[in-house]
């Protein structure tokens, strides 16, 4: 789904990654919430990405996805508490797997990779204190968080100096 070209390919690719990324968890997460509500007790567990908080050049259509599932869930979990249902949105970096293993394997930038186990241990921790968002790992969230506020010249500064640069829509997925 990454390789797309032309204008056509970055609008169905990102069609494709919104079918999996977001209606996926609508689809599955949107019809159990009634019964939640009802019973006034349940837990929604949701997963964006730190992506959600930046605009990746080379990663919009995967950060635009992540992005909507963390505005909605953030505002889902104000809406539920009133029925005592929690709602939590994991926001990792990048993880330890067969994915962040390919993407060093091709040369690709995985800043604070961390360990799986250290990652179910945030993650179970931000459970067991219900915590709305849990990301981490936290070097990389305030480095995203700082990139975020900074003025577009500067984002696009950094953008062009520190991750390589664009040179086809290819990269856009």
């Amino acid at each position: 789904m990454r390789g797309c070209a032309g204008f056509k390919g970055l609008e169905t690719n990102t069609k494709q990654l919104n079918k999996i990324n977001v209606d996926g968890v609508y689809n599955t997460v949107l019809p159990i919430i009634g019964n939640f509500k009802e019973r006034k007790s349940g837990q929604i567990v949701v997963v964006a990405s730190l992506s959600a908080l930046y605009d990746f050049p080379r990663a919009l259509s995967y950060s635009a996805g992540k992005s909507a599932l963390l505005v909605y869930f953030r505002g889902l979990r104000q809406v539920l508490s009133a029925y005592d249902v929690k709602v939590n949105t994991i926001v990792p970096g990048f993880v330890e797997t067969a994915f962040t293993a390919h993407t060093r394997a091709r040369g690709g930038p995985v800043p604070f990779l961390l360990q799986s186990n250290a990652a179910i241990d945030i993650i179970y921790e931000g459970l067991q204190n219900n915590d709305g968002v849990i990301a981490f790992p936290l070097p990389l969230y305030l480095a995203v968080i700082i990139l975020h506020s900074l003025p577009p010249q500067f984002q696009a500064y950094i953008n062009n100096v520190v991750a390589p640069k664009v040179v086809s829509w290819q990269h856009l997925g």
